[in-house]
């Protein structure tokens, strides 16, 4: 018979730790920018690990598109997850607009519940030839992405 303080030693090491890290069954996850890139990723990570998963970006069409790509079942994922896929939801949010996050933390509580995990992903990025960003480029991204993160 093993003792409660090496079981709560096997629990925290190993296997027993390694299992409870990857099994989020049913939690709730919201990802902000989950339309493409680091965002989708994030999505698609969560939903392989059970959670559902529910993806706000700018571009509804791609929040979309990701939640498609989740809920498609994985023929190679076996169990439920080969059977039933994921389970993602997909919202037009613009993160710039407080009103319309209010409106969509609103939506998700209700339909959804209370998220267990915020990805707050979305941002407006810029890309280009030159180093430095010109005084406009600043003055459109600096007061769009500052406030939507905070």
């Amino acid at each position: 018979m093993t003792s409660r303080t090496s079981q709560m030693r096997r629990w925290r090491t190993g296997a027993a730790l390694h299992l409870r890290m990857r099994d989020l069954t049913g939690t709730l996850v919201v990802v902000t920018g989950g339309g493409s890139g680091i965002g989708r990723a994030a999505a698609q990570a969560f939903s392989s690990a059970g959670a559902i998963v529910v993806i706000a970006d700018i571009d509804l069409a791609a929040a979309r598109e990701t939640a498609e790509l989740v809920n498609t079942p994985d023929p190679r994922a076996g169990g439920a997850g080969a059977v039933f896929g994921g389970g993602a939801h997909a919202y037009r949010v613009d993160v710039t607009d407080e009103d319309q996050v209010r409106r969509f933390a609103s939506t998700v509580r209700e339909r959804h519940g209370v998220a267990d995990v915020l990805v707050n992903n979305a941002g407006l990025g810029m890309m280009g030839s030159e180093v430095v960003p010109g005084f406009v480029e600043i003055e459109v991204a600096v007061p769009r992405s500052i406030p939507a993160v905070w």
